[in-house]
């Protein structure tokens, strides 16, 4: 079948894993796991079997027959109170066929005891006398006290007196967004419970193992979250969990099905912590090879890496680390070496926008600097207070012959924004914010809701009209997220804008910010968000090339980016096949007889191994 044949493809996906386990749980529960054994072992009653039906295979009618004997003499002990009767289950209210022997029937009536705990939040500390359990407790594998709070001796009888879970019950969160996480109680101490948990009391003729894997399947999950209401946080009703409607099993099926759920899960489990093990290798593989990339033979190390892209680069973390490196290699200028090489050898020297041939930084850096006196004594930007010299320890590493290290003020000048909203939009000027930038796209992002200023509102607000060829970047939360503008703007003061002087490539400046996502993290100031002020944005140090070969890197990183994008396009869409073909199987198991949907996983583990 379809799933055997494609199990290590969508294995890959460690999210099919959680779809596997849910597909073996309903299965379980619809009597699918266990046709063979029911055809070994058919339904059977004995006269004088034992209170757990051994001596014969029981239908399950016997088994309810006997829960509601318990439940009366409870009643008439006074240890549980007696509840209205709950109608017949009529034939439509079925969700679907179960197996011969099998019954459907309320969980409440299944049930010895469905409550909760406490609705009244309690003072209750680090340390005390009694254990005090909520959700955040409640995980699929038992009850985790790493948070767990205290009550004390006399708050925890009131709320035990009603509520009172023992070593082998269910507890099932019934409020807020973890709703329909369940575990079998692991804990032998008494403890006191919030109203979030609710407590199930089993009979011993149904198994906690089956009445998990009845809770935790996707048939109950989409039937208690189909049913919950509230406004600030929604949750289920005891009502509404007593009325759920269950399928039971003959008592010796149980332990059949709980055998073979647990073997299952274990197979799903093994191929999960291979699929683990594979993507940590390929990650591995990668920072290893990214970083011979950047310290050795660039040339060399990317026609290497590029043999196994299609075995290595399926991973959106392994491409988002390839971007990274291709950034760091421009402006290091490790992706125009043989560029310079081939400039040296031809002798040729292009013509750079300002009519010099083969420019240097350093020359560069001076007609900016004569750019900037200009720009100043004709009162077009303000004369600011000279940043401190670059220190040795800001230059991480050689340039090139050529390339001079400065500061981003001194191949721009800033525009900052202000810092008061405007209050009407009515133009076709974009307003920009953080949420218009991305990690690593050189182009602003518009989105549904952007708002827009026209030219009179820019003036009236006091706004900043941000100049075509200008560069902008986060300054708030997320540094290294930039753009350059291809049309006139305005800007909240989350952004930073630079305007290049001397030519300067507005698209190289865009990668060396995108580059410094580490540095302009490190250099940001916290209180409840962190940020950058605009002399830290002005201090940025950036590795300076010539015009031409400005130029020439930014050609260069389209390139690589470009390929970076057809590499994600490949994992979504290969991502998007998965879940297709995940969807298939599903709908395929539910049609086909169960015999062997599960019988060659131990084959298929070892296989993978």
């Amino acid at each position: 079948m379809k799933l055997l044949e494609h199990f290590k493809e969508l294995s890959i996906y460690p999210k099919n894993a959680k779809e596997l386990k849910g597909l073996i749980l309903q299965l379980a529960i619809q009597g699918k796991l266990t046709a063979n054994w029911r055809a070994a072992n058919p339904i059977s009653p004995l006269l004088g079997g034992d209170a757990e039906g051994r001596g014969g295979v029981e239908p399950a009618s016997t088994l309810l027959e006997r829960i509601k004997a318990e439940k009366e003499q409870l009643i008439k002990d006074k240890k549980i109170r007696k509840e209205k009767p709950l109608p017949a289950i009529a034939e439509d209210e079925k969700p679907y066929e179960l197996p011969e022997g099998w019954e459907w029937c309320y969980l409440g009536e299944s049930m010895l005891k469905i409550t909760d705990g406490t609705h009244h939040s309690p003072p209750n500390v680090e340390r005390g006398d009694f254990k005090y359990v909520t959700a955040k407790n409640i995980k699929s594998d038992g009850i985790k006290l790493s948070n767990v709070t205290y009550v004390s001796d006399e708050i925890h009888k009131e709320i035990y007196a009603r509520c009172n879970p023992e070593l082998g019950d269910l507890l099932y969160i019934k409020d807020g967004a973890t709703t329909g996480v369940c575990c079998i109680n692991n804990l032998s101490e008494e403890f006191s419970m919030l109203s979030s948990v609710a407590l199930l009391k089993n009979p011993k003729c149904i198994l906690n193992h089956f009445l998990l894997a009845v809770l935790t399947s996707p048939y109950y999950y989409e039937l208690m979250r189909a049913g919950m209401s509230g406004v600030a946080i929604t949750r289920v009703t005891l009502k509404k969990l007593k009325e759920s409607i269950i399928p039971i099993p003959p008592l010796a099926e149980q332990k059949a099905i709980v055998e073979t759920v647990n073997t299952l899960f274990k197979e799903v489990e093994a191929l999960e912590k291979l699929t683990v093990e594979r993507v940590q290798l390929k990650e591995d593989f990668i920072t290893s090879a990214l970083r011979e990339l950047s310290i050795g033979d660039t040339q060399k190390e990317w026609a290497f890496l590029q043999e196994y892209f299609p075995a290595f680069m399926n991973e959106e973390n392994n491409i988002k680390k390839l971007r990274e490196t291709i950034l760091q290699l421009a402006v290091q200028g490790k992706l125009t070496a043989n560029w310079r090489q081939s400039r040296t050898l031809s002798g040729s020297t292009t013509l750079t926008n300002h009519g010099a041939e083969g420019q240097t930084a350093k020359a560069l850096l001076a007609n900016i600097k004569a750019e900037k006196e200009q720009l100043i004594k004709d009162k077009k930007i303000k004369k600011e207070k000279p940043l401190p010299a670059i220190t040795a320890d800001e230059m991480p590493y050689d340039l090139p012959e050529g390339w001079e290290w400065c500061r981003m003020r001194d191949i721009s000048f800033s525009i900052v924004p202000n810092r008061d909203k405007p209050k009407t939009f009515t133009g076709d000027i974009t307003w920009l914010t953080t949420r218009n930038l991305d990690e690593y796209s050189t182009k602003i992002h518009h989105k549904d809701g952007d708002n827009k200023l026209s030219r009179e509102e820019i003036k009236e607000y006091n706004a900043r009209l941000l100049p075509i060829g200008s560069v902008i970047m986060s300054c708030v939360g997320s540094f290294g997220f930039s753009a350059v503008l291809e049309k006139e703007y305005s800007c909240n003061q989350q952004l930073h804008c630079y305007v290049p002087l001397g030519n300067t490539n507005p698209f190289y400046l865009d990668s060396i910010i995108k580059s410094s996502k580490k540095i302009l993290g490190d250099n940001s100031s916290a209180t409840t968000i962190a940020y950058l002020n605009k002399t830290k944005c002005d201090s940025l140090v950036a590795s300076l090339p010539p015009l031409a070969e400005q130029q020439a890197i930014v050609e260069k990183v389209n390139s690589l980016m470009a390929l970076c994008d057809e590499l994600e396009k490949q994992v979504v869409a290969s991502k998007a096949n998965a879940e297709m073909l995940m969807q298939s199987i599903l709908r395929e198991v539910f049609e086909k007889k169960p015999d062997s949907v599960f019988s060659d996983l131990s084959e298929l583990t070892t296989a993978e191994a």
